[in-house]
């Protein structure tokens, strides 16, 4: 198998085909701008390009947190901003532990109890012209670009599932001399009514070369 070096995936064979296009849609929905650097198996390692997100933090379990993430950021989306302007959904949600600043000089930590829900904002807005959101809640912030490793499987997303795939995900990573970087990401494309066979999940780590 093939490794990383700080010149980016030593690919042989096949998997030295060139990288795809980015991908910025799905079903319809606007999606984070990403370019495939290599694909082995069910694994992927991309390179995201930066976008603007509406974020929420909810101190809960983890599907408790995306319930109430979720119905937060859509109201912001659907009218509950300044202006009741209505912002496209996009695709994926996700959900990741929260960074909770615990000591001062500052660090951070990951919190067993607080998880960040997020939507991506539509590629139209940039944060001048984004609606603010009513809910002081609510934060528009900008993903920086960056590596991330990802398994996608289709199914019911049950903290199970997706703990398994993180397993696998963490195995590849280090196999191919990747280090994680934070906090796995969960991510929906379907509604809940999606047929489960038909449903994309994916489970992702932020990465860095070695």
């Amino acid at each position: 198998m093939a490794a990383f070096n700080r010149r980016g995936f030593l690919m042989s064979g096949a998997a030295a085909a060139a990288a795809a296009p980015a991908r910025a849609d799905y079903k319809g929905y606007e999606t984070p701008v990403w370019k495939l650097v290599r694909r082995e198996g069910p694994f992927e390692l991309r390179e995201y390009e930066p976008y603007l997100a509406a974020e929420v933090t909810v101190k809960s379990g983890p599907d408790a947190a995306l319930r109430q993430g979720f119905r937060t950021l859509a109201a912001y989306i659907f009218g509950e901003n300044e202006g009741g302007s209505k912002v496209s959904m996009t695709a994926p949600v996700t959900r990741e532990r929260s960074n909770i600043a615990m000591t001062a000089p500052v660090t951070r930590e990951p919190s067993a109890d607080a998880w960040t829900i997020r939507f991506m904002m539509p590629s139209a807005y940039d944060r001048q012209s984004l609606p603010r959101p009513n809910n002081a809640a609510i934060r528009l912030v900008t993903v920086e670009p960056g590596l991330r490793a990802v398994i996608g499987f289709s199914g019911i997303p049950t903290q199970a599932r997706l703990a398994m795939a993180e397993k696998r995900l963490r195995v590849w990573v280090s196999a191919n001399g990747m280090e994680v970087t934070g906090p796995m990401q969960a991510a929906w494309f379907d509604d809940p009514f999606t047929l489960p066979w038909r449903r994309r999940n994916e489970v992702s780590l932020p990465v860095s070369l070695s």
